[in-house]
């Protein structure tokens, strides 16, 4: 996995771009460290199978055990952007990962095609 997350400030609005190149089965937690609002999420699933990304409003969450807040679903091989205007409160951090099922107990990995799942989010 290869996160980056990148701060920027300006006279109205402070917010962060969380950037994951390869999202996977495991959960990529804490990403924002605090508390906030998410405005956007960015998923490209460049692998062979139909994903779910699954998000928390949780420091520690664990995949396949977790409830998440929140279930995005994406086919093999596309790009969805998903714009929340007014931004989806969380109270604790974002944590975030994906699986082949929807079910809260998926555990499987997206796998095939000809890469990884991509997300970037733009929180506040």
């Amino acid at each position: 996995m290869a996160l980056s997350v990148t701060g920027f400030n300006d006279d109205t609005f402070s917010y962060s771009i969380i950037h994951e190149t390869e999202a996977t089965n495991s959960a990529t937690v804490n990403v924002t460290g605090s508390a906030g609002r998410l405005y956007s999420v960015n998923i490209d699933n460049k692998s062979g199978s139909g994903v779910f990304l699954k998000l928390s409003d949780a420091i520690s969450p664990i995949a396949g055990t977790t409830v998440p807040d929140m279930i995005l679903h994406l086919a093999a091989g596309t790009v969805k952007k998903i714009d929340i205007p007014g931004g989806w409160p969380f109270t604790n951090s974002l944590s975030f990962w994906c699986t082949q099922n929807e079910t809260v107990g998926d555990t499987t990995a997206p796998s095939g095609g000809s890469g990884n799942v991509i997300v970037t989010l733009v929180c506040s």
